[in-house]
């Protein structure tokens, strides 16, 4: 019995469970019970159907047919909305099964006989509308059903006038019901929703200075005791070996203080100077400013830079930032004598810079958790790079504010390869050539981030003098 129930679960949520491209949480609700009814409906009128054809109706259904027929139009119409709604068009299905419940109603009632009670059904499809719809979706759901009724009776010209306002009245009180009922639900979810947010927000509060306490502590422990050791060694070179430490340790402290600046930067600043950046030159230079590092280590730089790539809008010391991070993580986890690539090239309306290297990778596990903040892996942490945790977080939100998306493909003791893709111009709303789009950081994040324009721009496309 508990194996069957636990089938019959597992197929109600492939049912009813949203498409993963729907992201916002009051739409999957939205969508999922939308999916729900008429998972409900189509069983239950294939009964109805059935019972009324072989026992009840016969006569009547042999007369007219209207019942039959309306109930299988319905079920069809309904099989077609709820593959709309899988595809992930929710505002789409439900507006569909709407109009289809006030054209059922209508259909119904017409094709009976005065005073037409039937169009008392008209009140169950703003009471359905309470459910797909926010409050501002539900009152203009239900003005149109009030229109039906007035249509109908202009349709009929035979309704009695006491049944017209007996319904009209009806119809205003239940309409008032559900409003009150919508806007209150409205209010519930904005409160959890707040709630909700101010709830990760201490949590992550907590996390941040657990992390940045843990963090700073260990390089002022070595400045506190080399600083202590400086006092009582007399060895010239010696003394100069814990100045080199302390020197270390005060460079590690001052990019961990960067860090931290940066990313709040891009969390809380509402607007981001946009300018063209020719991203074929910006890694070109960055390949350079970073020949010391590859040279040090004995790593064999491949670049493949596309010459004609495209000019993208951005912010380019955002951009610089994020590609000296990812270029940066390449060379610490990089053993000696490996190699680093650096390629970049078009892919309309898109660029694509993929930066891979021949180092000691992650597993999937390492790779879920990478763009977390503070986040290190333990092969990271054996490095002793005295890296922040904060590099990727700050990679993965200036791909955010640039209406990008970011990929990360990693094999243990084999290499990384990270590949970004960005619009050649910002759009918010676009379909991205990824497995899985970026995904907003939530510690101190602000979605309403804004570009404004350092001089009016032309298309993306045009020609444009060299950077």
């Amino acid at each position: 019995m508990n194996n069957l129930f636990s089938v019959l679960q597992q197929w109600w949520q492939r049912l009813v469970e949203p498409p993963a491209r729907i992201q916002s949480s009051d739409l999957r609700r939205r969508s999922r019970m939308l999916n729900a009814l008429i998972v409900i409906f189509i069983p239950v009128t294939v009964i109805v159907v059935i019972v009324l054809r072989a026992f009840l109706l016969r006569d009547v259904l042999g007369e007219q047919g209207r019942i039959f027929i309306i109930l299988i139009a319905a079920m069809v119409v309904m099989l077609i909305i709820y593959s709309i709604n899988r595809a992930g068009y929710i505002q789409v299905a439900s507006y569909s099964i709407f109009v289809l419940g006030n054209l059922l109603v209508f259909v119904n009632a017409a094709s009976s006989a005065p005073p037409y009670f039937e169009l008392n059904y008209v009140i169950f499809v703003p009471l359905a509308t309470l459910m797909l719809f926010s409050a501002r979706g539900t009152l203009i759901a239900s003005l149109m059903s009030l229109g039906v009724l007035l249509v109908f009776n202009a349709f009929v010209s035979d309704m009695p006038p006491d049944t017209l306002s007996d319904m009209t009245v009806y119809m205003v009180i239940v309409m008032l019901f559900v409003l009150f009922i919508s806007y209150q639900r409205d209010s519930l979810e904005t409160d959890r929703r707040q709630l909700a947010v101010e709830s990760e927000r201490n949590d992550l509060m907590k996390q941040f200075v657990a992390n940045i306490s843990h963090d700073l502590k260990t390089p002022l422990t070595i400045m506190k005791a080399n600083l202590y050791l400086l006092g009582r060694v007399k060895d010239a070179d010696r003394q100069q070996e814990l100045l080199s430490q302390i020197e270390d340790q005060v460079n590690r402290l001052d990019h961990m203080i960067h860090a931290n600046l940066t990313l709040s930067r891009l969390d809380h600043t509402e607007e981001h100077t946009l300018e063209r950046v020719n991203v074929h030159s910006l890694l070109k230079q960055l390949c350079l400013d970073f020949t010391p590092s590859f040279e040090s280590k004995q790593l064999s730089l491949i670049r493949d830079l596309d010459e004609k790539l495209p000019r993208i809008i951005g912010e380019e010391s955002s951009m610089i930032s994020m590609f000296t991070n990812l270029i940066e993580n390449a060379v610490n986890y990089t053993p000696s004598e490996g190699s680093i690539t650096v390629r970049a090239y078009a892919q309309p309306p898109y660029i694509m810079v993929e930066i891979s290297d021949s180092g000691i990778g992650m597993s999937q596990e390492e790779v879920s958790h990478i763009f977390e903040r503070f986040y290190r892996s333990d092969k990271a942490r054996a490095t002793h790079n005295g890296g922040s945790g904060l590099g990727l977080a700050i990679v993965k939100r200036t791909v955010e504010l640039h209406h990008g998306c970011i990929e990360v493909d990693s094999t243990p003791d084999q290499g990384t390869t990270f590949r970004i893709v960005l619009p050649t111009f910002p759009m918010a709303n676009h379909s991205l050539p990824c497995k899985e789009s970026a995904q907003p950081a939530r510690f101190g994040l602000k979605n309403n981030s804004r570009f404004t324009q350092k001089q009016k721009l032309a298309a993306p496309e045009a020609s444009l003098p060299s950077h």
